[in-house]
Order: C-alpha cells, then sequence, then structure tokens
C-alpha cells in the first residue's frame, strides 16, 4: 500500500499540495500522512495537542474535516524542530512512498522550503511530486 507524506510548516501554506494528496489517496486507496513541523523555537506549553497554538489547531481542524468530507483517510502528526530533519525521520519512521510537496512561489520563504525539499530528496528513498501552486490573475 502507498503511504503519502505532505509535510506542512506552521502556516499551511501548501494547500495544492494536500489537494493532490488527496486526490491521489482517493484513487489508489493510499494511506496519506499529514506532518506538521513547527519551528524549533516555537513556543509550548503543556504536551500533544493541547501545546499547540490556536491557529495551528484550527487549522488542523480545518485540514481534518476536508479529508472526511472527501472521505479521505488521514492521519496528522505535529513535531516540532528543523524541517528537512523532521521529514526525513518521519518518511524513514512510517515507510513512506511518496512525498508530495508545493514548489517554491517565488518568495524567499518558498525557497527556503525548496532547498531544504532538495536535501530532504537526496536522503530518502521515496519519490517526491512536486505541486506547482495555482497562480491567480487579476483582471
Amino acid at each position: 500500500m502507498e503511504r503519502i507524506l505532505v509535510g506542512l510548516d506552521s502556516i499551511f501554506n501548501s494547500k495544492e499540495a494536500l489537494w493532490r494528496a488527496m486526490e491521489l489517496t482517493k484513487r489508489i486507496a493510499a494511506k496519506l500522512y499529514v506532518l506538521v513541523v513547527l519551528t524549533p523555537d516555537a513556543p509550548l506549553e503543556g504536551t500533544g495537542e493541547n501545546a499547540l497554538s490556536s491557529a495551528v489547531k484550527s487549522r488542523l481542524e480545518i485540514l481534518r474535516q476536508w479529508a472526511q468530507e472527501e472521505g479521505v483517510p488521514l492521519a496528522c502528526f505535529v513535531t516540532q524542530g528543523r524541517f528537512e530533519e523532521e521529514v526525513i525521520r518521519f518518511v524513514k519512521q512510517h515507510k513512506i512512498t511518496l512525498l508530495v510537496a508545493e514548489s517554491s512561489a517565488g518568495e524567499a520563504r518558498h525557497n527556503e522550503r525548496d532547498q531544504a525539499l532538495e536535501a530532504i530528496r537526496h536522503r530518502v528513498q521515496c519519490r517526491l511530486e512536486m505541486v506547482a501552486p495555482k497562480k491567480i490573475q487579476e483582471t
């Protein structure tokens, strides 16, 4: 069985990657994992989901509802650390076969993510599918 992972940061700006992963999961009856990686300096109080900010909690809840409406079985995980290292650890630990990620939209923050994905690609055995974000044209 295919195991698909979408790695997210605390901002969750990977809607196209999530949508592509959900569609693929439905089509091939795969298992979908979402890993939210919080920065090492993110303030956390308590443990588990109780330690997450209200913004991250609400985004996770929206994601779970979206998956449920689409009929996609979804397993969400949250961790704290460097994005590359946490994704690599998760891929190896859960035997992920496909990592779906959103490519750069030209912003500096996204370029950092592209560099992280390039580093990840060289250190894991799974396939990597890059999804381009849709551009909205103004009229």
